[in-house]
């Protein structure tokens, strides 16, 4: 049984969904960017000001995300959702707010370029740069940190995988962890979960995946690697926690990166919560269950640091 919280706000996800179907098919709208793009402002989502100010590491705007008691030689990259096409600084400063807290690391959240804007291989690219930056500097010095970790969700997960994929690659410094939520790690929308979880998961719909998917690989291979991380060989992967919904259409995404990575020796923990939906977490501390996704991930992340 969900908690009475978390049934309240997925009756505002599916009045707030219903409500942009029925414009959608009452002025026989076409999907396009701008509509797409609109949702990831997140209802009732209260926007925060960071503990600095906005700067460019390495080429990339960013900023530290701070909890009072985060220690800043723990850094923390954080890689937001949006489907590649979507999301900024400020839709992700209230949830890396709640990770900082959780985990006690002090999160560095990068701006990468979106597409089609700037598709494959600029979020990549960027993301890459911003790690390699927080090797070199924290929130309040210069130098080598205590421990380095990475973190996304959503779209922010599938580019947290193919970025531990491309250091792997090129034999650069591995994080000690990385925490994934609801990776979106198939962008040729393989998995089973894309069509048997349609019917229940109130936040993505297929549509928008593969607008995203198109977007973001542009006129690359779909099943490349570092775009689906689902066909890659994770081996040498740094220890991972993966942690996503059970009735989200993006379920097999996570299943089969896990099941790869297991074989391949990667110390893997998967973490599937019952009656779940995508990104339920961002509802801590709100939701009970959000909270407690946020708890499990801030236990695994502290063995390390």
């Amino acid at each position: 049984m969900i908690s009475k919280e978390c049934r309240n706000i997925l009756n505002d996800i599916r009045e707030w969904t219903d409500r942009i179907d029925e414009f959608d098919r009452e002025f026989d709208r076409e999907f396009d960017l701008e509509t797409s793009r609109n949702p990831f402002k997140l209802i009732n989502r209260e926007i925060i000001a960071s503990c600095t100010r906005q700067f460019q590491a390495n080429g990339v705007t960013a900023e530290w995300i701070c909890d009072p008691d985060a220690d800043p030689d723990h850094r923390m990259l954080y890689l937001h959702g949006g489907g590649y096409i979507s999301g900024d600084l400020n839709t992700s400063a209230c949830f890396t707010r709640m990770i900082s807290k959780a985990t006690g690391c002090s999160i560095l959240a990068i701006e990468y370029r979106l597409s089609p804007e700037a598709p494959f291989p600029a979020a990549l690219e960027d993301a890459v740069n911003g790690y390699k930056w927080l090797l070199e500097n924290g929130p309040d010095r210069k130098g080598f940190p205590k421990t380095k970790l990475l973190a996304g969700d959503s779209a922010g997960g599938g580019l947290a995988l193919a970025t531990l994929l491309k250091l792997r690659d090129d034999n650069e410094e591995l994080p000690d962890c990385a925490v994934v939520m609801s990776p979106f790690a198939d962008l040729t929308l393989s998995g089973s979960s894309i069509k048997n979880k349609v019917d229940v998961d109130p936040v993505l719909y297929v549509d928008f995946l593969k607008f995203c998917s198109d977007a973001y690989a542009s006129k690359t291979d779909k099943k490349h690697p570092y775009i689906s991380p689902v066909f890659s060989d994770p081996k040498g992967l740094p220890p991972l926690m993966i942690q996503v919904g059970e009735n989200e259409i993006l379920l097999d995404d996570s299943l089969r990166f896990a099941e790869r990575a297991k074989t391949t020796g990667v110390d893997i923990t998967l973490d599937v919560w019952p009656d779940m939906f995508h990104s339920w977490q961002i509802y801590a501390p709100k939701v009970p269950e959000s909270q407690d996704a946020l708890n499990r991930i801030g236990a695994f992340v502290k063995k390390f640091i």
